[in-house]
């Protein structure tokens, strides 16, 4: 019982992880895009 317990949190933990790891990811790709247009620019 306790081993289920344990498993739920776990598995959300993974799974946001997994969900938020692209997003953060882009956000990353398109703030470098950003700063090496800007650069670009200037």
């Amino acid at each position: 019982m306790p081993i289920i317990i344990l498993k739920i949190p776990a598995t959300i933990f993974i799974a946001y992880t997994f969900l938020l790891l692209p997003v953060l990811y882009f956000t990353n790709c398109n703030i470098r895009q950003s700063d090496l247009f800007h650069f670009l620019h200037l």
